[in-house]
C-alpha cells in the first residue's frame, strides 16, 4: 500500500495541475471570445435602405420606363406598317390571280357596297370589288382592314380616277407604262371615306368597294388627310412594292398610268386624247 504522506502529495499535485489547466483553458477562451468581439465591432453594422434611397431608386427606374416607353410603342407602330405593307402584297396578288382568269382586267369597282351584299339599305346594286375577288382572297379576311386604324373598316381603295374619265370601270395590267410609280392600291386616308369619329361621311357603313373615282382616296395631312402610319401612308404600286409616303412625291407617285400626274392633274386633264395616225399627203 501507498504510504499516506505519498498519498497526499500525489493529490496535492494533480490538483494543482488541474487548477493550471482550468486557468490555462479559461484564459485562451476568455482571449478569443475579446478577439471575436473586436471583429465584429469593426465590421460594418448591416442597416436597410433609407426613405432617401428609395425615393432615389423608384425615380431613376420611372425616368428609364419614359425613356422606354416612346420606343416600345415607335417598334410597335412600325411592326404595324409592316404588316399593313405585307397585306397589300397580299391584295396586289390576289389582283394578279384575278386578272390571269379575266384576260388581264384588274376586278372592276362601282359605287357604295356593303358585304354581305345586301345587308344594308346603302348596298348599291352588284357586287364591290373585294366580293369579286371572293376566289382569291375572302371578303372577310382581316388582310383588307390595316392593323393601324382604331375600328374595322376595309381601309385600301382600288385606283380609279384614270378609267373613271375615260368611261371605265376598271383597267388592265397593260395598261400601266409609268412602272414601279402607277398606284394600284392605297390605304384610305380621306376623312370623307369614314364616319364619326373618324371621318365626316354621313354613311355608317363599311364600303367594302373603296375607289378614288371622282373623290379623291388618299389625302396627306398638307390636303386635308391623315397619315395612317407614324412613317407615313402605305401605297402599293403596279409591279406589287409597298412603300410609305408622308406627303405626295410628284416624281414617284402617279395617278396615270401613261403620265406622271397627281389625282387633281388627273381629273383637270380629263379623258385621254386619241392618238391621231397621220394621213398620207395630211
Amino acid at each position: 500500500m501507498m504510504p499516506a504522506e505519498t498519498f497526499n502529495l500525489e493529490g496535492r499535485r494533480a490538483i494543482h495541475e488541474l487548477d493550471t489547466f482550468s486557468w490555462h483553458s479559461l484564459s485562451g477562451c476568455g482571449r478569443r471570445i475579446t478577439a471575436w468581439k473586436a471583429v465584429l465591432r469593426d465590421r460594418p453594422s448591416r442597416r436597410g435602405f433609407s426613405l432617401v434611397e428609395i425615393i432615389v431608386v423608384i425615380g431613376i427606374i420611372a425616368l428609364l420606363i419614359s425613356f422606354l416607353l416612346p420606343v416600345m410603342r415607335n417598334v410597335r407602330e412600325d411592326a404595324k406598317r409592316i404588316t399593313c405593307a405585307n397585306q397589300m402584297r397580299q391584295i396586289g396578288l390576289a389582283f394578279q390571280s384575278y386578272s390571269q382568269a379575266n384576260d388581264g382586267w384588274l376586278p372592276a369597282w362601282s359605287g357604295w357596297h356593303t358585304y354581305p351584299h345586301g345587308s344594308s339599305v346603302y348596298d348599291d346594286p352588284g357586287i364591290g370589288w373585294v366580293e369579286e375577288m371572293s376566289a382569291d382572297l375572302s371578303p372577310t379576311s382581316p388582310v383588307y382592314n390595316c392593323p393601324s386604324f382604331p375600328a374595322k373598316f376595309y381601309n385600301y381603295f382600288i385606283e380609279a380616277e384614270w378609267a373613271g374619265i375615260n368611261g371605265r370601270h376598271s383597267i388592265k395590267w397593260t395598261d400601266v407604262k409609268m412602272s414601279s410609280r402607277f398606284i394600284i392600291l392605297g390605304e384610305c386616308t380621306a376623312p370623307g371615306l369614314y364616319p364619326p369619329p373618324f371621318g365626316t361621311s354621313d354613311n355608317p357603313t363599311s364600303d367594302d368597294d373603296r375607289d378614288d373615282y371622282l373623290s379623291p382616296a388618299l389625302l396627306f395631312p398638307d390636303q386635308g388627310g391623315f397619315l395612317m402610319h407614324r412613317g407615313g401612308t402605305n401605297v402599293l404600286f403596279d409591279d406589287l412594292h409597298v412603300s410609305a409616303f408622308t406627303s405626295y412625291d410628284p416624281s414617284l407617285l402617279t395617278f396615270h398610268p401613261h403620265q406622271m400626274l397627281s389625282w387633281e392633274q388627273v381629273k383637270e386633264q380629263g379623258p385621254d386624247q386619241p392618238v391621231k395616225t397621220p394621213t398620207v399627203g395630211g
